[in-house]
């Protein structure tokens, strides 16, 4: 979350991530984020959490999913893609913060294989780009319009 004091990391069972993130991502989230007003809230993966990202050197990294508030606004009602370019426009990327990659129209299959090539990859999110989001978080996970595709075990 956004606030006057800067970004608040949280996690998705309310817990505080501030003394576990590492501060060149701090700081490059900082400056990627720096043009939302406060009170925005992002849904993000960090993925240098993850053990293996750690037992084998990973630079840690921040994906930017979702724009869930901005500024004092909720997003839920609004269309995945309207959420998309709202967090396009104001982020600035920097290194170690990545924005979701989208599969071209008619090419999911190619654009799936090419992400089984990345090291400790899950799978893919799909999302329908109408879809909105649920404010439950177990209404949420049985959402018909997103699914995740793994492809590891």
């Amino acid at each position: 979350m956004v606030t006057p004091q800067g970004l608040k990391w949280v996690s998705r069972h309310n817990k505080s991530l501030d003394s576990e993130i590492e501060p060149q991502i701090k700081a490059a989230a900082a400056t990627a984020l720096a043009g939302f007003p406060v009170g925005s809230q992002i849904d993000t993966e960090w993925l240098s959490r993850r053990s293996c990202s750690k037992s084998y050197g990973l630079a840690p990294k921040l994906f930017l999913l979702d724009l869930i508030r901005y500024g004092q606004e909720w997003l839920l009602p609004t269309p995945l893609h309207q959420r998309l370019l709202l967090l396009q426009k104001h982020c600035v990327l920097t290194g170690g913060i990545e924005m979701p990659q989208e599969a071209a129209p008619g090419s999911f299959e190619a654009f799936y294989q090419s992400q089984k090539t990345i090291p400790f990859s899950e799978g893919v999110v799909v999302k329908h780009k109408e879809s909105t989001i649920t404010g439950s978080r177990s209404e949420c996970a049985k959402n018909p319009q997103w699914m995740k595709v793994k492809y590891r075990a």
